[in-house]
């Protein structure tokens, strides 16, 4: 085979594997996941990253085998590896999610039911602004920076061509859906305990005037006291949620 020939296989082969690793997570990454975002510009994008980082992950990658079945074993690494992080920035993001779904039902507005444009779904109300708005302060702040920069850097922790550590993915995986589960809690932690103690001062109230129509009363003064104190605690609620997911993505970005 002439030279050129050879470096243009080359080449090839070295840009596919390393979309077989980036193209899954950029094609899921939040935000570019969604339906209504065209697979084709989700693969050109892919794509086009793929070549743009390839001279800096050189170094990581493997010759290209001589047979097929280690040519698929070592792609079955990399989409693995991919689906992985993929995994954990959508568990990084479902904290809104559950803070959302929390927040509807203490605050009455779960009946609320919309459209969600990522899901392609009916979802109450406040979990579709939460997620919304939660990939929209990821894109403002320039987090999303640091998500393609933490995808790079995953060939550091998982090199191309080595065995999975599937004791430290899984280690990592329940480290991840624990801190998850937690920052949904906390996000929608006012709720919780303004639900308390309006649900207390009914049950005050209905004791006191047992005449009185409680829940005619308390479904409209629960729905206003609910939207007034979403829109006063979303600003630092989503401030936390924005330094929750920096922080999950330092796993990944380890000192040169």
């Amino acid at each position: 085979m002439p030279v050129a020939e050879h470096l243009l296989a080359l080449d090839v082969y070295h840009v596919m594997f390393v979309m077989a690793r980036l193209g899954v997570m950029i094609m899921m990454i939040p935000g570019l996941s969604a339906p209504y975002v065209s697979t084709r510009l989700r693969l050109g994008l892919a794509m086009a990253f793929s070549i743009l980082v390839l001279p800096l992950l050189a170094p990581f990658l493997p010759p290209q085998p001589e047979t097929v079945p280690q040519m698929f074993l070592l792609v079955a690494g990399e989409v693995t590896v991919g689906v992985f992080v993929w995994i954990v920035l959508q568990m990084l993001v479902g904290a809104s999610h559950l803070a959302g779904t929390v927040i509807g039902f203490t605050s009455g507005m779960a009946n609320a039911m919309t459209f969600d444009p990522i899901s392609e779904q009916q979802s109450a109300m406040v979990v579709g602004f939460l997620a919304n708005i939660a990939i929209l302060l990821l894109f403002v702040t320039d987090l999303h920076h640091l998500v393609f920069q933490a995808v790079v850097n995953s060939y550091t922790l998982f090199a191309p061509g080595q065995p999975l550590l599937t004791g430290d993915i899984m280690r990592l995986s329940s480290e991840v859906v624990d801190r998850s589960f937690m920052m949904g809690i906390q996000m929608a932690a006012p709720f919780l305990f303004g639900s308390l103690i309006f649900q207390s001062g009914l049950g005050l109230m209905a004791r006191l005037m047992p005449q009185m129509n409680v829940f005619f009363v308390a479904l409209p003064l629960q729905l206003l006291l609910s939207l007034a104190l979403f829109g006063l605690i979303i600003p630092p609620v989503m401030m936390v949620f924005l330094t929750f997911f920096r922080d999950g993505l330092l796993v990944f970005l380890l000192p040169e």
